[in-house]
């Protein structure tokens, strides 16, 4: 009996939820959403936080609490009693969830998890309070609620350690809910019943250790999967979750493992069919990514999609009672945005889920990085279907047409659901399903959906929902004309103007109330997707293509009809912008020859004219006015009507569309003749070695005289006067002989292709150049090569040869390398610059002297010569070496190629010689010139004489190291003179040596020699190295018999004192520095083996003295 009694007390105060308890959210910086009525309304409260926050709302969806984790605030936005000083965190991701007690109606549980606090170096002021739950009744304070329980730590030992995680989900038992958190690795359930929350967790143990507290942990609706973003690692895991035990199965995929590319995961999301979740990033510098995965596929991470990019920072993912999910991406940490943005259709697979960025504006208030978590099982909207689309209706407005048979059809509800759909407050169906045939603006308002039922726990559950129907006026189509169009550049792409085809479909429709859309296909005006941008420009070449027009309501586009339509490109007449003339030579078939007056073939240019177009599309009339009012009917012979040039116009139309039409014009013209000497006797000289009177001509060179000197006109030769009239059989102009014919006929042709002919005639002139005359030209080869070629002024010959022949005649005189150019005129020698001769020394040139008046030749033949005289030649040593201590030296020319005269000069230009030979005694610069004896000279040529010296040497010169270990001597060149020296010791025999300094030297006294290289003498000086030995054996054999300073003689320190003691100071004897030195007796008598010492004063030439003291040492054997 008790238990039945407790049954009954727990099914009566057990509640039901519908969808209300989520419909006001408050987050961020007094930023608030209201989703009742359908719609998602900005609102504004009294929170004002970086990230975690909650809300909660009754069934009805009226406001009943809200809270930050730290101050829960009540539906009239103030301060509950005792809603102060929570132990969640404006900084912790999800700093609190709001769970209700599933056996009270009236009470409700906050749970909060709090935050690491950091100084502004990272260091850590104080950890994290971990996760504590309180309890609010609603019945306190006059119903405004307040916390009448907590906190009550559940975190226990592990506080410092706790996440900023927590979530929530409707248990499998129908009576209870699941909070979930995180420590570490550890996931913990703790469940809350009918009796009030159970302190005694469930843990969970998986194998990722969740070392960063921040970010967002997230069930699935259905309660199945569980997802935890760990923000610091950038790690994201989903996880199985058992929503009858609580625990998480640790069978974690990690779907984020590579936060450097992708991004460090931090909100995340279901979809409110739990088959797809949804994770933002943040890159840690500026990015924020939104990715999407499909957690039914069998391989959940390569499902991986990028929905959207954008700068920004971290940002939560939260599910709505609209059934979308809504995204914050703030600017940065602390500075938000006004903005959400939306997933509309979160169960659909990638961009089908329609994210729609700044979806919702919030009006003064910022989100920043938290949205409010809720009971994730609460967020299952109830779906309504029209048969139409996918998408669910609910809370939604559905646009639709009058006249259209319309449905709404409620969801699939378990058990043996009640529906009733309601309109203006009356009941208009009992069924899933509301039929609306034949719609009309009678249809329109919010249509209310409630369903309800019984579950399997004998729970009654309500379902409602709400769609407004707006029902608007379908327009009628009427079918366009098709177009008919001109290609203006023949490319076949046009720019299109459809303004007045759009004015034929509406057919006086409002074009406020209707629009007209243009398509390529029937799929996309149905579809209203890919619309054509007006003006249209064809992408493909085309003459015919098949467009489609839709005309659509503009306030709402589903209530549309379409009609299919042409566009025909013609190719359009495409003469060319300028037409050449028609042009004919002027002839007596007409009039004159000179009159300007011809026949005319108009038709001639119909080929220019079209372009490279086909005849069969288009027709060409002709006319003489621009007016173009009459045509020409004679175009096959027209005579022009004015002299000279006359301009013929045209028009050129399309034959396949009489629209395409074009004129234009082009000039007829009629040219003029050449003026010509038409007949011309050519002369010639008979100098090719046969006077037979037959020579060769250069035909050429009578142009000048038959062209009138223009040089415009060109000339060719024929031997009849029919073949140059055809302009046939043309004949080589040079070499011509005059045996072949005698009478030539010229074709004389201008630059427009007029002609006239000439009569040549060809005669052997009988004049000639004296016998035996020929003219020489001579200079030297002066140049400044020896080559025996030079420049001639050939002109300086022309007096005399012209003075061989007859006066009065007008003559020239020409120039040429060999008998056939003189013959034939060609390669004349020019005379205006000097000519260079080609022939070393000697070279014939020939001479063709003709009249200036009509080129007859008067004389031809080699006549010329041109000589160079060669330049003498010697050689010349460059340089050499005069010694100012001997002898003056005599320096002479050498293989001299002739017989010379000579000239030689010092540096002055003064003559010193006039010999092969000068004699020099001073160093400079000598010059000598040859003269030959036909008087051309030499190149200069010049000797150097430099100037050297015997050696002048002193003992201010020479430096002495003695009395050392390394004796040297070192000679100063600064003084030795301007010669080139080399030095020796002791021997003028020795090798010499280039470096003045010796080593290594012996004492005693040296000679030094220095020798001039250029071989100007020998000089020597006399050196003293100070030494003496370290031990002597006076035993009469002839070695070291005598102990002496060596150095010493006459000449070097002859006044020195030399003092020998014994080993204790005694003085024993006193020696002559110039004598044979000691040996070894004192008093006479023979002193024994024995160090003894000396003393030195050496005394120099000038006076000065050195001393110089040391031992040895007295061997007997």
């Amino acid at each position: 009996m008790k238990k039945i009694l407790l049954l009954i007390f727990l099914f009566s105060s057990l509640t039901f939820f519908a969808q209300g308890e989520a419909n006001h959210w408050f987050f961020g910086q007094n930023s608030g959403i209201d989703f009742n009525g359908g719609t998602a309304t900005p609102i504004s409260g009294s929170l004002d936080t970086y990230e975690g926050c909650a809300s909660f709302s009754n069934s009805s969806g009226e406001l009943l609490f809200y809270t930050d984790g730290i101050t829960v605030w009540d539906k009239n936005h103030q301060k509950m009693t005792n809603g102060q000083n929570l132990l969640g965190n404006p900084s912790s991701t999800q700093s609190a969830i709001i769970v209700p007690h599933p056996g009270n109606n009236s009470q409700y549980y906050i749970f909060t998890v709090g935050a690491n606090d950091y100084d502004f170096e990272g260091n850590l002021i104080k950890a994290t309070e971990g996760l504590h739950s309180y309890k609010v009744d609603m019945t306190a304070r006059g119903g405004l609620g307040d916390v009448v329980e907590g906190p009550i730590i559940l975190s226990g030992n592990n506080s410092a350690n706790w996440t900023e995680k927590i979530t929530s989900v409707k248990g499998s038992d129908c009576n209870s809910f699941w909070v979930i958190s995180l420590v570490d690795n550890t996931y913990v359930s703790f469940k809350i019943d009918a009796f009030g929350l159970q302190t005694t967790p469930v843990y969970s143990t998986v194998t990722y250790n969740s070392e960063d507290p921040r970010g967002y942990l997230k069930v699935a609706p259905n309660g199945k999967k569980i997802a935890s973003a760990t923000y610091g690692a950038g790690q994201l895991y989903l996880y199985s979750f058992n929503d009858t035990t609580g625990k998480v199965s640790n069978d974690g995929v990690s779907l984020i493992t590579n936060p450097r590319i992708h991004g460090y995961s931090y909100g995340v999301e279901f979809s409110p069919n739990s088959s797809k979740l949804y994770v933002t990033t943040f890159d840690g510098d500026s990015v924020n990514n939104l990715y999407q995965f499909d957690v039914n596929d069998a391989n959940i991470p390569d499902t991986r999609y990028l929905i959207s990019s954008q700068v920004g920072y971290r940002g939560a993912l939260q599910l709505a009672p609209n059934g979308k999910i809504y995204s914050t991406v703030p600017s940065s940490y602390e500075i938000g945005t006004r903005y959400l943005n939306a997933i509309n259709v979160p169960n659909e697979t990638k961009e089908e889920c329609n994210f729609e960025l700044k979806a919702l504006d919030l009006g003064s208030g910022l989100s920043m990085q938290g949205l409010p978590p809720f009971i994730a099982s609460l967020l299952i909207p109830v779906e309504i279907t029209d048969g139409v689309s996918v998408q669910n209706l609910n809370n939604t407005v559905a646009k639709r047409c009058i006249g259209e048979n319309y449905q709404f059809t409620a969801q699939a509800i378990e058990g043996n659901p009640t529906y009733k759909w309601t309109l203006n407050n009356l009941v208009i169906s009992t069924s899933a399903t509301l039929n609306l045939p034949n719609l009309s603006t009678v249809n329109e308002g919010i249509y209310y959906f409630e369903a309800e039922t019984i579950d399997d726990c004998g729970f009654k559950i309500s379902y409602n929902g709400n769609v407004e129907l707006e029902v608007y006026q379908p327009p009628t189509i009427t079918k366009p004309t098709n177009i008919l169009q001109c290609d203006d550049d023949n490319d076949g792409i046009y720019t299109f103007d459809f303004s007045t085809t759009t004015s034929e479909i509406l057919n006086g429709q409002d074009a406020t109330l209707f629009e007209v859309v243009y398509f390529t296909n029937q799929l996309d005006a149905d579809n209203n997707s890919n619309a054509i941008v007006e003006p249209y420009t064809n992408s493909v070449a085309i003459t015919t293509e098949t467009l489609y027009a839709r005309i659509h309501n503009i306030h709402n586009p589903i209530c549309y009809e379409t009609e299919s339509f042409e566009l025909h490109l013609f190719e359009s007449p495409a003469p060319p912008n300028t037409i050449t003339n028609l042009t004919t030579c002027d002839s007596n078939t007409t009039g004159t020859d000179t009159d300007g007056f011809e026949i005319f073939d108009l038709t001639a240019k119909e080929t220019e004219i079209l372009n490279g177009q086909l005849a069969s599309d288009f027709t060409i009339e002709y006319f003489e006015e621009a007016t173009l009012t009459l045509p020409i009917s004679n175009k096959t012979a027209y005579k022009n009507t004015i002299q000279n040039i006359q301009p013929i116009y045209f028009q050129i139309t399309s034959n396949l569309n009489s629209n395409c039409i074009i004129s234009s014009s082009f000039n007829i013209e009629v040219l003029v003749l050449p003026v010509i000497n038409d007949v011309f006797t050519f002369k010639q000289c008979d100098e090719d070695g046969t006077p037979d009177g037959f020579t060769n001509f250069n035909l050429n060179e009578a142009n000048e005289y038959l062209t009138l000197n223009n040089p415009n006109l060109v000339v060719s030769y024929f031997l009849s006067f029919n073949n140059a009239t055809a302009n046939t059989n043309s004949i080589t102009p040079t070499p011509f002989s005059n045996s072949t014919a005698a009478t030539v006929y010229a074709r004389i042709e201008n630059q427009n292709g007029c002609f006239r002919i000439a009569q040549v005639d060809l005669l052997v002139s009988s004049t000639s150049f004296p016998s035996g005359y020929l003219k020489t030209s001579t200079t030297c080869d002066d140049d400044d090569t020896i080559d025996g070629l030079h420049f001639f002024n050939l002109s300086e010959n022309d007096t005399e040869i012209i003075s061989l022949f007859p006066t009065g005649q007008n003559l020239n005189v020409k120039y040429y390398k060999n008998l056939e150019d003189a013959q034939l005129e060609q390669n004349t020698i020019e005379k205006t610059t000097p000519y260079f001769s080609e022939t070393p020394f000697s070279q014939i040139l020939y001479v063709r002297v003709e009249s200036e008046d009509n080129g007859a030749c008067f004389g031809l033949g080699p006549y010329l010569e041109l000589v160079v005289q060669p330049r003498p030649e010697f050689d010349l040593d460059v340089s050499a070496i005069y010694c100012l201590n001997l002898n003056p030296i005599t320096v002479a020319v050498n293989n001299a190629k002739g017989n010379y005269t000579y000239i030689w000069m010092n540096n002055n230009g003064t003559e010193i010689s006039n010999n092969a030979f000068a004699t020099i005694n001073k160093e400079g610069i000598y010059t000598v010139i040859a003269t030959s004896s036909a008087g051309c000279k030499s190149f200069p040529a010049s000797i150097k004489i430099e100037p050297s010296s015997v050696a002048t040497i002193s003992q201010n010169d020479i430096t002495v190291v003695d009395d050392s270990e390394n004796n040297s001597i070192t000679i100063a060149t600064t003084n030795l003179g301007i010669g080139d020296y080399e030095f020796a010791l002791d021997s003028y025999t020795n090798l010499f040596q280039d470096e003045p300094y010796f080593e290594n030297v012996s004492p005693g006294i040296h000679t030094v020699f220095v020798r001039d290289k250029n071989y100007c003498g020998i000089t020597s000086i006399d050196v003293s190295v100070i030494g003496y030995p370290k031990f002597f054996t006076p035993n009469n054999d002839g070695f070291n018999d005598t102990w002496k300073v060596l150095g010493i003689n006459e000449t070097f320190y002859n006044a020195s004192n030399i003092y020998i003691y014994d080993r204790y100071g005694k003085l024993i004897t006193q020696i002559d520095p110039r004598g044979n030195g000691w040996n070894g007796l004192y008093n006479g008598q023979t002193l024994p083996s024995s160090d003894y010492w000396f003393s030195v004063e050496l005394i120099g030439n000038d006076g000065t003295s050195k001393i110089r003291k040391g031992h040895f040492s007295l061997v007997r054997k």
